[in-house]
């Protein structure tokens, strides 16, 4: 049974990220000391539920379901609902609310429909993955954005239906973007990434190959280059200035590495682009 220690409510917030699938937030609630809601709504956002103790129904236009400890349980958006413990066995549950673009896939993918929004779990480490994402906010009052929605993508690698070859695919386009989107930053790096999927380095660099056709070092290199060039073209910044707006931290190995890609330093590059214009 879960630790009674932990506060009886809680949460956590994350700003937009971007990202297809947009973590809005996490929490905790035990119903024996949170009063539960007894009444139909409908929601505009996606939520999942995994119960670690207690039992209760979720109606989904008027079909009840059971549902009990161990189990995930998905609350459809834009259908009247309701969702509430039992009052001799009240739940202890953690939740996740999410949006995004691929929400409605992501959760067809992990065998969730409004006529079937419960599914059991028998992995006790996602279960104890679960408790310590719980324990970090009591204890520390918050938690990072990417580690709660690394659990998430725990989950989501539980229960996904989907083939080998759908796992390759999702793991790929989210690694690529996650790269579009930080590669300016000078601490960024494709350790991040794979640690952001919960995925290892050697695992995100082969799916990323099969998916795109070249590696997802390349890709990064080749992203941070374009738009070096572009910046070469369309400022007078310094080519120093230029490698750490595009993520290098070490101006020679920015100068080296664009050399190799343009076949011309940086200043040859100006040069070629004033005799053109």
């Amino acid at each position: 049974m879960i630790e009674t220690n932990i506060k009886s409510e809680l949460h956590a917030y994350f700003e937009n990220q971007g990202t297809e699938v947009e973590l809005l937030n996490i929490g905790y609630n035990d119903f024996n000391k949170v009063k539960d809601w007894r009444f139909l709504q409908v929601r505009d956002v996606y939520s999942l539920h995994y119960v670690f103790s207690g039992s209760g129904q979720i109606i989904i236009d008027g079909k009840i379901h059971e549902i009990k400890k161990k189990q995930f349980f998905y609350v459809p958006v834009g259908v009247k609902m309701a969702y509430y413990p039992n009052e001799n066995d009240k739940w202890r549950y953690v939740w996740f609310n999410f949006t995004g673009e691929q929400a409605e896939s992501f959760v067809t993918d992990l065998g969730f429909s409004k006529d079937k929004p419960v599914r059991d779990n028998s992995n006790d480490l996602l279960e104890e993955e679960l408790l310590s994402l719980v324990k970090t906010i009591n204890e520390d009052g918050k938690i990072g954005y990417y580690k709660a929605k690394s659990a998430l993508y725990l989950v989501a690698e539980e229960l996904s239906l989907t083939g080998k070859s759908e796992k390759i695919k999702s793991v790929a386009e989210k690694a690529k973007n996650l790269i579009k989107l930080n590669y300016r930053f000078n601490s960024f790096n494709l350790e991040r990434v794979a640690e952001s999927l919960h995925v290892s380095l050697s695992y995100l660099s082969k799916v990323f190959k099969e998916k795109f056709g070249i590696t997802a070092s390349a890709y990064l290199i080749n992203l941070r280059l374009s738009e070096a060039e572009k910046l070469l073209k369309e400022t007078l910044l310094t080519a120093k200035e230029i490698g750490f707006s595009v993520g290098y931290n070490d101006e020679i190995h920015f100068l080296k590495q664009f050399k190799k890609k343009f076949g011309v330093t940086t200043g040859e590059y100006r040069k070629l682009q004033k005799k053109e214009q």
